[in-house]
């Protein structure tokens, strides 16, 4: 298992960023500190892992990064970018909240709050989803939720064929926590 990032408080009090990374070694019960990404991850940016790579995919970057994505080689134990490309990303615009499930090379991500850099304007909750792909890294919108919600949580239920999203946050405070969304991809495995 690996984990980066986070957030913590110094001696002061004050909150702080980890830009970290760790490996727990199940069979050994062990965790290991490994090299710290080059640059500042999001703690918003959704992790694709795919051939052995751990893709941390940022959508606050479309497009002011090019599209360029860190990842984690787990078997040489370094760090590398790549490119991403995503054409329909919109612009001047950070994405955070969203629900994001990864079914074998693909990341579908539901949701989440905007918020939009030129005009400064206040975060909307949307609807918008999401399909990043790992073999191909491009990405494409897909059939937008019922209904706006982010910080809620998914998981791929294999024996439906689907993915099952729940709660979070709404345009009406807190989503209500029975409802429960189904998305089955069209390419399900």
């Amino acid at each position: 298992m690996y984990i980066s990032g986070g957030i913590g408080k110094k001696p002061n009090g004050d909150l702080t960023l980890y830009e970290d990374l760790w490996r727990f070694d199940a069979s050994t019960n062990a965790w290991t500190q490994l090299e710290d990404p080059p640059d500042f991850i999001s703690p918003h940016a959704f992790p694709v892992v795919y051939d052995n790579k751990a893709y941390l995919l940022d959508p606050h970057s479309f497009p002011e990064t090019g599209g360029r994505t860190q990842v984690y080689d787990m078997n040489l134990d370094r760090w590398e970018y790549v490119n991403w490309t995503c054409q329909q990303w919109p612009t001047n615009t950070s994405w955070f909240g969203g629900v994001a499930v990864q079914v074998g090379d693909k990341v579908y991500a539901f949701g989440g709050e905007r918020y939009y850099i030129d005009t400064q304007s206040e975060a909307d909750y949307i609807t918008e989803a999401w399909k990043f792909d790992a073999e191909t890294r491009d990405c494409e919108r897909i059939e937008d939720m019922p209904l706006p919600m982010a910080q809620g949580d998914g998981v791929w239920w294999g024996e439906l064929g689907s993915i099952l999203l729940w709660g979070g946050r709404g345009p009406d405070e807190f989503v209500d926590p029975r409802l429960l969304v189904y998305y089955t991809p069209p390419s399900a495995p």
